[in-house]
């Protein structure tokens, strides 16, 4: 009995600890003593509907707040980028130099709004905190823009494609007494709390599609996938049933085994995700329980075809063991060497620019040339406009919490084909 109540307080501890890291309504504390900096989630905003703005936004709002606000002589910094920014800011989180604030936002700083130093930025990547409790934060100067009952709020707009965005917290601050407006790291102990929502879409409008409102872009529809295969596997359960207790044997039993322990991994992600879209947290427990028990069901389906296919017969109940292991081993090696070859083959030289094209980045005349997408400009005039082989077209997003403020963003366009004018009648 004990240890049932052990295991019991394990599951519950595991979940409390690992629903801080990925649920995207995000709630905890934040001790700046024991960590400067505190990465809290990465979130995926769907492509904004130009004909319906309002209600295809991407939202981000919540409070960050600490028990007492007069302990704090300098406001921290809360900062929401895309990957463009946050990989430098990111990647130099790790330096214990006393420069160490200005090598995170030496990028940032190039375009984000910042008053009273910044204030031609035009990004609305910060926010000053922690904020006053029952108040606006301070960098909140149009507050019909909030949220009602939050502090501070961003809107995202991004009418060109999906983009994954990062919230995280840094014990930093302006130093804005000085020249160059330059970045200090903060020695004060706070404690902060935070309570954030992610979500896509006007919160008021969350119950029109509760199955993609707090969900990041690469999960929606995840909650009408399992429940399809949830309805699909429990029709194949039980006509199999019907066919099992009419013939009991060892392999059905195996089979009987694989499809329900199938069926519970299914049921597991299911009823995780559903509870997910009713409060943005879920039971993280119920997923891992899940896609393991999952693992275990295709592995044993696996064994079972492979038993099945090397002697282990509807009319045999032991296996021919002679060589068998040896036989297993060979066919699963050969299967992982033919898989690799397959890989090799995608990725040769001659043909893996579409497996390795790195979004915005131009890609390398070389590998154009041996792609067969650059011909030698004597032989084929005129394939591409002009003399350059690729076009980088900036994309323009806003977020209209301030007029001014834009993203850029780059992505890789390739270039059009010159329509050849044939004057010749056929």
């Amino acid at each position: 009995m004990k240890s049932k109540h052990s295991f019991a307080y394990f599951l519950l501890y595991l979940n409390v600890i690992l629903l801080d890291v990925i649920c995207l309504h995000i709630k905890g504390t934040w001790n700046t003593n024991t960590h400067y900096y505190r990465f809290l989630s990465k979130f995926g905003i769907q492509k904004t509907d130009n004909k319906d703005k309002a209600n295809s936004e991407g939202f981000i709002y919540g409070n960050i707040t600490t028990k007492n606000i007069s302990l704090v002589k300098h406001s921290l910094t809360f900062v929401f980028v895309d990957s463009e920014y946050f990989l430098e800011y990111h990647g130099n989180r790790t330096s214990n130099s006393p420069n160490s604030c200005n090598a995170m936002f030496n990028k940032i700083d190039q375009i984000a709004y910042d008053n009273p130093c910044r204030q031609n930025g035009k990004e609305d990547f910060l926010r000053r905190i922690p904020c006053p409790k029952g108040q606006l934060c301070p960098d909140e100067d149009e507050p019909k823009n909030l949220i009602p009952g939050y502090q501070f709020t961003y809107r995202v707009q991004d009418l060109k494609n999906p983009r994954f965005w990062y919230l995280s917290m840094v014990a930093c601050y302006r130093n804005t007494t000085a020249n160059n407006c330059s970045w200090v790291r903060s020695s004060q102990n706070l404690e902060l709390d935070y309570d954030i929502w992610l979500v896509n879409g006007d919160p008021a409008s969350k119950h029109q599609n509760p199955f993609e409102h707090q969900f990041s872009f690469e999960d929606h529809d995840i909650v009408e996938s399992y429940a399809v295969f949830f309805a699909l596997y429990l029709i194949i359960i039980f006509i199999w049933l019907y066919a099992y207790f009419k013939q009991k044997h060892t392999i059905t039993k195996i089979l009987t085994a694989s499809i329900c322990l199938e069926l519970t991994g299914i049921s597991c992600n299911l009823l995780h995700w559903m509870i997910f879209s009713a409060n943005g947290v879920g039971c993280y427990v119920l997923s891992v329980i899940g896609n393991a028990i999952d693992v275990i069901s295709e592995c044993l389906f696996m064994l079972t075809l492979l038993l099945i296919t090397k002697g282990w017969t509807i009319t045999i109940h032991s296996s021919q063991h002679c060589g068998k292991h040896k036989i297993i081993l060979n066919i699963i090696n050969g299967a992982d060497w033919l898989s690799y070859m397959v890989l090799i083959h995608l990725l040769w030289p001659s043909r893996s620019i579409l497996y390795l094209i790195k979004g915005d980045t131009p890609l390398p005349t070389y590998e154009l040339e041996i792609t067969g997408l650059l011909d030698d400009q004597e032989t084929t005039p005129g394939f591409f406009k002009g003399s350059k082989a690729l076009d980088i077209e900036m994309n323009h997003n806003t977020i209209p919490n301030k007029e001014k403020r834009k993203v850029r963003n780059g992505h890789l366009s390739l270039p059009l084909l010159e329509e050849e004018e044939d004057n010749d009648e056929f």
